[in-house]
């Protein structure tokens, strides 16, 4: 298991990663020879496991997460071939970005991807106002939408 970014807002507190074929406490991903982008959410209180949310795929990894104030966690990554959230990426990898409602069945508001040069990386996200800022690096110019209202 693989940590990669964390959000807190109030007594939540959603870590975004990667998962391999463990489980995590009683919660877990099911087990896969790929990574999987992984959603663990904590009470911040205790600090006590609520909820493991998997979004599988060929492999997939989480590098950056939020949370708004209506409790949708909006997730960034990258992954290769497809994504369980709806999502078919090219060869060889996609960057994604997900709006999320974590619950027994996650429910996807909406998710979108983008053709990526071989060697690019999500650093994270950040969410001001009504504008989602995601960052990371590539070796080439990523096609990414702008003047769209997503959130």
């Amino acid at each position: 298991e693989f940590p990669h970014a964390l959000a807190v807002a109030g007594d939540r507190v959603v870590v975004a990663g990667e998962s391999g074929s463990s489980t995590i406490g009683a919660h877990g991903c099911s087990p896969t020879a790929a990574s999987q982008a992984m959603l663990a959410e904590l009470e911040a209180a205790d600090g006590a496991l609520t909820r493991v949310t998997c979004l599988t795929g060929e492999s997939a990894e989480a590098r950056g997460v939020a949370i708004e104030p209506s409790g949708a966690v909006l997730v960034a990554g990258v992954f290769h071939g497809f994504l369980s959230i709806g999502l078919a990426g090219s060869e060889p990898r996609s960057v994604f970005v997900a709006r999320l409602t974590l619950g027994e069945q996650t429910q996807v508001a909406w998710a979108t991807d983008l053709d990526a040069p071989n060697d690019v990386e999500v650093g994270g996200l950040v969410v001001s106002g009504s504008m989602l800022h995601v960052f990371g690096g590539s070796t080439g110019p990523l096609p990414f939408p702008t003047g769209e209202e997503l959130l």
